[in-house]
């Protein structure tokens, strides 16, 4: 858990005999009454960047990430601290049912639950100390943003209406066909008369004809079979049948399809660009995506007001 001090025990750190202490202890930023010393701020930069990615670095940039850090640190101050005011405390019940769900999310023992986290050197007292501070600050923002965020039925339709495309179903289409099909090793006077054939259905579908009586017609000498295809969704079509209906609209007729099974005929029953879900059936989901985007801004207002009252001096 990261070490912050009370000033007066920071001074004591700063102002010890041992030089190595002064330089180790030094103040980085005063928040209200407690100090974040430089080993708290190194401590969390070694935490958050790896050395790999800390030598890479310019020390231009190595500067700007460790200050982005610091006011981290100065807002997880002021979070403890509101947290403290409003007696937000996190019982080790609670800390211990979070932590069997993460053993059962993960599919873990306690033991090997400690395994992974002492791989990544950490201690298990302080993974439960940290999640002790999570959940603190889970509760923190509730009561503090979340409780006060209020989305109206105008905001819900408001956004229905301009991320319409987040609720429409997947596009598909919808088949008939009428195969004429072929035999291995036919010979080309038979491939002729079956194309003839599949050639003659698509006119007659063309010209309006009814598609059931156009595939019975063929159907009842045995000469093709056919029926309803189903829906398809994008790219689940073989690529010659992909091409052959790119552009038919509802109603209309492919050219003849070869493939080595036979000659096919595509009729297509509906074309479908995704329907639309009905906004009742989307209400609620709408509201926690308005509340989601509210309570960003939320948070960032609310921290803005703490910083406002507190006292804060950065000190590097």
């Amino acid at each position: 858990m990261r070490r912050i001090v009370t000033i007066a025990l920071a001074a004591l750190l700063l102002f010890g005999t041992s030089a190595s202490a002064r330089v180790l202890n030094e103040i980085a930023a005063i928040v209200n009454e407690e100090a974040i010393t430089t080993y708290d701020l190194d401590r969390a930069v070694d935490e958050r960047i790896s050395p790999a990615e800390q030598e890479s670095l310019g020390p231009v940039a190595m500067d700007s990430r460790r200050r982005e850090i610091l006011q981290g640190l100065v807002e997880e101050s002021l979070m403890r601290q509101r947290a403290a005011e409003l007696g937000l405390a996190v019982s080790d019940a609670e800390v211990e049912e979070a932590i069997r769900d993460v053993e059962k999310q993960n599919n873990l023992t306690r033991e090997q639950l400690r395994q992974a986290l002492s791989a990544q050197g950490m201690d298990f007292e302080e993974y439960r100390e940290n999640l002790r501070e999570q959940i603190q600050s889970f509760k923190l923002l509730g009561r503090e943003v979340q409780s006060r965020l209020e989305v109206t039925n105008q905001e819900i339709r408001d956004y229905f209406r301009e991320h319409i495309d987040e609720f429409r179903g997947n596009p598909f289409i919808r088949l008939s066909h009428i195969t004429f099909p072929v035999a291995p090793g036919a010979s080309k006077a038979e491939l002729d008369r079956r194309y003839a054939l599949a050639q003659e259905a698509v006119s007659r579908l063309q010209l309006g004809e009814d598609f059931a009586r156009v595939l019975a017609s063929y159907a009842e000498s045995g000469q093709a079979g056919g029926g309803d295809l189903g829906a398809f969704g994008q790219g689940e079509l073989s690529p010659a049948f992909e091409r052959a209906v790119a552009g038919l609209q509802q109603g209309q007729v492919s050219d003849v399809v070869s493939t080595p099974e036979g000659y096919h005929v595509l009729f297509m029953i509906e074309r479908s660009d995704g329907n639309i879900r009905h906004f009742d059936t989307v209400k609620e989901e709408i509201s926690r995506k308005v509340i989601e985007s509210k309570k960003t801004q939320g948070v960032k207002d609310w921290m803005e007001e703490l910083k406002a009252k507190a006292f804060i001096e950065i000190k590097i």
